[in-house]
């Protein structure tokens, strides 16, 4: 028995609360699947799986062996720990996005784009299926509105988002074809919050316009600086006057978009900063 197929077994065996996996989570989701009439969402729900499909098995990933759940416009993978974090996030997004440009090339009438999430933490089980915070954050970020954003003025027919505990620990360690220098920075809006995010167009990454990756390190402190200050209540630093500012949908897309209300992108030492970090 593989690797693979043993820690599916044991994600099987496991309906225990006081026993919980460190588990891979990825969520994808259908953009404007609901604006669609009934017949077209059958053919793209039929589409999905198919090119997840194939992206999976060019990239030699035993998907089906894995806890898949269907969520009506997209669908939840509870990958195994065994199985690599560098294959999730390296050749899979940029296999995905080929895919689905040559879905939509032949089915013009069922032509669709996803939005993809990748986290990761411990999770529980139960006879219905799978919870836990890690499943709920990643949630949270897939219904982030820059993603649809970064999506609607994105060549690309995929946006990938990353949490700031998968982005330190695989994508910024640059294992090979995670291009960390790709992936720009926001404080997310989600339920009940803010959440730092990273955020990838696969196979359509426009160039940077000057972005150092000093810089880009700083806009990973300053996020863990800031979901720190969140989580334990604490005051946010203001700026007395607007810095210079630069829309992460402009950064991945090349489309200026105005921020939303009051929103300001910022660090906390109120240094601007080449991606943004934004709260009201």
């Amino acid at each position: 028995m593989s690797t693979e197929h043993a820690a599916r077994s044991e994600i099987n065996a496991v309906h225990d609360v006081a026993n919980p996996l460190h588990c891979t989570v990825v969520l994808t989701d259908v953009a404007n699947f609901t604006d669609r009439d009934n017949h077209t969402q059958l053919a793209i729900r039929h589409a999905l799986y198919q090119v997840l499909g194939a992206a999976f098995e060019q990239c030699g990933l035993h998907w089906l062996d894995w806890h898949c759940e269907d969520r009506g416009d997209g669908v939840l993978l509870i990958v195994p720990a065994e199985v690599s974090k560098a294959l999730l996030l390296g050749p899979l997004p940029v296999a995905l996005s080929a895919e689905l440009e040559a879905h939509n090339a032949r089915e013009e009438s069922a032509v669709f784009r996803v939005r993809l999430v990748v986290h990761a933490g411990d999770i529980v089980a139960d006879e219905h299926g799978w919870s836990g915070p890690a499943i709920n954050l990643a949630a949270r970020l897939l219904d982030a509105s820059v993603l649809g954003a970064v999506l609607a003025r994105s060549a690309g027919p995929v946006v990938l988002a990353v949490s700031q505990s998968i982005y330190d620990d695989v994508v910024r360690q640059n294992y090979p074809g995670l291009a960390p220098i790709s992936y720009q920075a926001t404080l997310a809006r989600v339920k009940r919050g803010r959440a730092p995010l990273w955020i990838r167009v696969p196979g359509h990454e426009p160039p940077l316009r000057g972005v150092s990756r000093p810089r880009h390190r700083r806009v990973a402190i300053a996020s863990g600086i800031l979901a720190v200050l969140m989580t334990f209540g604490m005051p946010l630093p203001r700026l007395s006057h607007p810095p210079a500012t630069i829309d992460v949908c402009d950064r991945l897309s090349g489309a200026s978009v105005p921020p939303e209300g009051n929103q300001r992108y910022m660090c906390s030492t109120g240094t601007p900063l080449a991606t943004p970090v934004c709260w009201r």
